[in-house]
């Protein structure tokens, strides 16, 4: 395979050195018994300028130390590096900061990501940064221990985010070999069935934090005798992937950061076989959603069964497949069993007839078609306001609108945002600080990094604000067995030393982690938050934090994260050995507030002040925002 980055070659990193000079590790060579995938380490002096090789976008700077060759830890940035560094020495800690260094991610023009590591220096580099080949981004530090030496390490990654060859793009001869991709098998035996679903409960058990909290010993040996009574030799690839995943929805744990990554066999597939009529739970009932062209008669119809399922057995197992949502959380789970008509056959896409029986007594025989042969749904899929909000990206991850003299908007999409990013967002709001109402609107909005969420809070709390129970809580303090066949981290890996004893678990407080009013840029007016069922993580964070000070007032729908806790923070990536299924866990789980109210139910997510409850007529229909036109009408009586 020709790396993406060949035809740009690149200018050697070390500034006055020849391209090539003084390579002391290339990849696929050992290093003290480690495979060197994807590195290329450059030695130097203490005094070496590092340059970068190409113009470019900074996407990430920090603060890491490299334990292994694929493993790091990761330190707070203030400022430069050498002053986050000499800060770090000031606090007296057991750190070996001779291997603590500066580390930059320059996202090249053709989409490429390339990343050094082990860089020393007074600058300070800002997220969303532009940078031009040859500009100096530092000095040499020890980028690893066992070089001994100052040097770098230099690593490329593609859009996709998988290593790519850090020596062709400079003109190099390379040792660099793409990894490949592990072939999928068609059936396990039953040893290898049992072996993955063994390790699967176990990591579950060891790693998930609100394990205990969540699976009551009943549930958890309920779950297994009822999954291994399915278990049978040489069972097809499909049918174990299908248990894999029933472990992470409302049948066993579902969790907004919990997720299996490899997907549904059907989406590997060219050709995708659809119904001619999807289904959905609207009030209670089963109907008719939406339909392809010339079945449209039949469209809002009552639904008694599907084959020899009762529209009551297929609406408790819709229930039972949704995930990606946290504990008792209804928005998200209503919506899903309502829009998602997959649920009906837990994604089961393939070429089937089904009878339809309707409430009225008429029957439909439906037999599925290949979904590139549809031309026409009815009703179209981008007719509604709400779906194409959700599903076509948006060019920017905020935006920021005058709706009139008295109001404006400022929409943000992630809290994945960078410095030069958040400064474009706060010279804007200074500009209109005056304005009496503010709408923000997080709806469909994934999360992202809390320091981003923690500086736009500052705009906005009125007084210095720390929740009454800021705390982290895990499972182990020391190493996890399960790590054996974790893809992110090293078996001897301790990731949470400074965790005190709390209970059977681990704990470590933030209760002096008090966000203080920004004194430059500080928001007095109206504040009005929108959410909804995609509000998730940071973009659940944000309201309720602003909704615990009563300083805006929230409109929408229930969020998918949790209000008072969620699972987060550091994910653990594991593969099976035998399916070679792969899926995540969070390892820590946050506490942000143990208060419990009606405003703050328990188990739940983030409530709004004002609801707008989900319909047909907005998820399928409606050209407006119904959101956002109750949000303008609340302002228009203020």
């Amino acid at each position: 395979m020709v790396s993406s980055l060949q035809a740009q070659q690149l200018k050697w990193v070390v500034k006055g050195k020849n391209v090539g000079d003084d390579i002391v590790l290339k990849p696929q060579q050992y290093l003290d018994g480690e495979l060197n995938y994807d590195n290329l380490f450059i030695s130097g002096t203490e005094a070496s300028e590092i340059i970068a090789p190409a113009d470019g976008t900074i996407l990430s700077v920090g603060l890491d130390r490299m334990n292994t060759l694929q493993n790091s830890t990761y330190y707070g940035l203030s400022g430069s590096f050498n002053a986050s560094i000499n800060k770090l020495a000031k606090e007296k800690l057991p750190l070996p900061l001779k291997y603590i260094n500066g580390s930059v991610q320059i996202k090249l023009e053709n989409g490429n990501k390339l990343n050094i590591n082990g860089l020393r220096g007074d600058k300070i580099w800002k997220t969303g940064m532009k940078i031009k080949q040859g500009e100096v981004l530092g000095t040499m530090g020890y980028a690893y221990k066992k070089v001994q030496k100052p040097c770098i390490a230099l690593a490329i990654s593609n859009p996709q985010n998988r290593a790519d060859d850090p020596m062709k793009p400079f003109g190099l001869v390379s040792t660099f070999k793409l990894a490949k991709e592990t072939p999928r098998p068609a059936t396990l035996t039953l040893a290898q069935t049992k072996e993955d679903f063994d390790i699967l409960m176990k990591s579950l058990k060891e790693c998930y934090p609100s394990y205990k909290e969540r699976i009551t010993p009943e549930k958890e040996a309920a779950f297994i005798e009822q999954t291994t009574k399915q278990f049978k030799e040489g069972m097809k690839y499909e049918t174990f992937y299908h248990i894999v995943r029933t472990a992470f929805t409302r049948q066993f744990i579902n969790d907004s950061h919990i997720n299996v990554n490899t997907p549904f066999p059907y989406k590997e597939k060219k050709v995708i076989y659809i119904p001619h009529l999807s289904v959905g739970v609207e009030n209670g009932k089963l109907i008719a959603t939406r339909a392809i062209k010339g079945t449209e008669r039949y469209l809002r119809k009552e639904i008694k069964s599907i084959d020899s399922r009762s529209a009551e057995q297929i609406i408790k197992e819709m229930y039972n497949h949704v995930e990606l949502c946290d504990e008792e959380v209804k928005s998200y789970v209503e919506l899903k069993v309502f829009m998602d008509f997959a649920n009906a056959y837990w994604n089961r896409m393939k070429p089937q007839t089904n009878t339809i029986t309707f409430a009225d007594g008429t029957t439909y025989k439906d037999t599925w078609v290949p979904n590139n042969t549809v031309k026409d749904i009815i009703p179209k899929p981008l007719l509604s306001k709400y779906f194409r909000a959700w599903a076509i990206p948006k060019q920017k991850d905020f935006n920021f609108q005058r709706i009139d003299n008295n109001t404006a908007l400022l929409t943000l999409s992630s809290f994945t945002l960078n410095e030069v990013e958040l400064e474009e967002i706060a010279t804007t709001l200074k500009a209109n600080i005056n304005v009496p109402h503010l709408i923000i609107d997080v709806r469909n909005n994934y999360g992202g990094d809390i320091k981003v969420l923690n500086k736009i809070l500052s705009w906005f709390v009125a007084k210095p604000f720390c929740l009454p129970k800021a705390y982290d809580v895990v499972n182990s303090n020391s190493t996890y067995k399960s790590f054996k066949y974790c893809m992110n981290y090293p078996l001897d890996n301790k990731l949470f030393e400074g965790y005190e004893p709390y209970g059977d678990q681990f704990k470590i407080s933030h209760e002096t982690d008090t966000i203080q009013p920004n004194p430059e840029l500080n928001y007095k007016g109206n504040i009005y938050v929108l959410i909804n069922e995609n509000s998730c993580s940071a973009a659940t964070s944000f309201p309720a934090s602003l909704a615990y000070e009563g300083r805006a007032t929230i409109i929408g729908r229930e969020t998918r994260t949790g209000y008072h806790s969620m699972n987060a923070e550091k994910f653990a990536q594991f593969k099976l050995p035998n399916s070679k299924i792969t899926y995540t866990i969070p390892l820590v789980k946050i506490v942000f507030d143990e208060t419990i109210t009606n405003r703050f139910p328990a188990h739940r997510g983030l409530l709004p002040d004002i609801e707008v409850p989900i319909s047909y007529d907005e998820v399928f229909i409606g050209k407006e925002d119904f959101i956002m036109n109750k949000a303008l009408e609340i302002i228009k009586t203020k």
